[in-house]
């Protein structure tokens, strides 16, 4: 009801439990959640259009820069 209203929403999450609502928001196939990388830490910002479309689809981290830096590190432990 609030993002409809056009209103924002904060979700606070990590892990698994963020993965699981990425694959529903942005309707990734297996694939794609086999590769996704979500550095702890790392603010995702999701706009809808007005049609309720995602733009850009995958959202886009407050900060691309520490963002790419912890995904680096991350997937050099072996992790996404």
């Amino acid at each position: 009801p609030m993002v409809r209203s056009g209103r924002s929403v904060l979700v606070v999450a990590h892990g698994n439990s963020l993965r699981a609502l990425c694959a529903c928001i942005d309707d990734l196939t297996d694939p794609e959640l086999e590769q996704l990388n979500l550095p702890t830490g790392q603010p995702v910002q999701y706009h809808l259009a007005p049609t309720g479309a995602l733009v850009p689809r995958g959202g886009a981290f407050l900060d691309p820069v520490a963002a790419q830096h912890a995904a680096a590190l991350v997937a050099a432990e072996g992790g996404t």
